[in-house]
């Protein structure tokens, strides 16, 4: 089983959004979030874009 976490802070606020995501299987995953809905945690990650001054830089670009 493979798992990622993530936890993000509102820049202009107090907000929050964490979560825990694991990989079950090659078909299922788990979405657990930690003391919030899992409403709130997919609108945070389907509405994310984020900001180009924080990108990786590639080398061969």
């Amino acid at each position: 089983m493979a798992g990622a976490w993530l936890f993000a802070e509102e820049m202009a606020g107090r907000d929050i959004v964490s979560f825990n995501f694991y990989r079950l299987s090659p078909q299922k995953t788990a979405l657990k979030p930690c003391e919030m809905s899992t409403s709130k945690v997919m609108a945070f990650v389907l509405g994310y874009q984020p900001d180009e001054a924080f990108l990786p830089v590639r080398a061969d670009d």
